[in-house]
């Protein structure tokens, strides 16, 4: 059995499309683990409609604790020997558990991956991501390295894959973060040994101006750096030869915290936008002699020019 855990928070307008898809999958040994993390909206509602109509549906309703939380919720009362999971505002293809776990069985692989196509609200095409010809095996170390240089055949991303449930035996989603998955995706490679991409796109992702990565700076846009930060020690132990990837990664994942606190125009947030700027002032050599293009180091110069001068305006 595959247990399918929906963490879900007011999306209303998209829940049904969500459940439908997975309703509908060519798998049928499934079990649908919807879980309300205090949505105000319709969406409770929603939920126990479906339980009613489909019996492999379980609800479970709970306080908001944001999307690791409602992601371990799931992962606590899960009976199926295989886990996946699906954003409740996306959507997935008929045959994508089929696909996948098939191939969990013939490659004897913990963990199996596929592409996604990105979507805007009127449902057009803007990108494929993580989607090419043909099916590749990567072992741990390969799929690791691939995440930390973003060559667009493995990330960190969540919902785009089966998993063993065995490797969530010790592994749980943190709390009260954002970019949870950064730091424990790749802890699932190494669980995994090795991964198994069919190439194919076969999950739908719905991009959403209010979705929690599309916010304007906040006090958790540097989550992504310290995700990073986290990761890099586990690599260091585990993967001492992909220190320098790590590193690359660390400073990459910079550029974005940096470019949403120079835009900020909230005195309210100077705290976190000092905080920012400390980061940015800690890693700035690295990055203007790391291995990035002289377009991406310009730009990173002017965004920590922009938000030095706004702090100090503000002082």
């Amino acid at each position: 059995m595959i247990s399918v855990i929906v963490p879900i928070y007011n999306v209303e307008k998209y829940l049904r499309r969500c459940i439908d898809s997975i309703i509908a999958q060519t798998y049928k040994d499934l079990e649908i683990i919807l879980v309300n993390d205090g949505s105000a909206d319709a969406c409770p509602q929603i939920c126990d409609e479906y339980a009613e109509m489909d019996s492999r549906i379980i609800v479970i309703h709970k306080e908001n604790g944001g999307l690791s939380s409602a992601r371990n919720a799931g992962l606590e009362i899960s009976k199926g020997e295989f886990v996946g999971f699906v954003d409740s505002d996306d959507f997935i293809l008929p045959e994508m558990y089929e696909i996948l776990y098939r191939v969990c069985i013939d490659y004897n692989v913990l963990i199996a991956a596929c592409g996604r196509r990105v979507i805007d609200e009127e449902g057009k095409t803007i990108r494929y991501e993580n989607h090419f010809d043909q099916p590749v095996l990567l072992n741990a170390q390969d799929a690791i390295r691939s995440l930390l240089m973003s060559d667009n055949r493995c990330d960190s991303a969540v919902y785009d894959k089966l998993y063993r449930k065995i490797l969530f035996s010790d592994i749980r989603y943190p709390i009260n973060v954002h970019y949870e998955d950064q730091n424990v995706t790749p802890r699932l490679f190494y669980q995994a040994g090795k991964i198994f991409h069919v190439g194919r796109t076969l999950y739908v992702y719905q991009k959403r101006k209010e979705s929690i990565t599309a916010l304007d700076f906040n006090q958790h846009s540097l989550d992504e750096v310290k995700q990073a930060e986290l990761l890099k020690q586990f690599i260091d132990e585990k993967y001492p030869e992909l220190k320098k990837e790590a590193r690359y990664f660390i400073h990459y994942k910079m550029g974005f915290p940096l470019c949403y606190a120079s835009k900020c125009r909230n005195p309210n947030m100077k705290e976190y936008m000092n905080e920012v700027k400390e980061y940015s002032r800690f890693y700035f050599a690295d990055v203007i002699h790391g291995a990035f293009t002289l377009k991406h180091k310009v730009w990173f110069c002017k965004n920590y020019a922009v938000l030095k001068w706004r702090l100090w305006w503000w002082r």
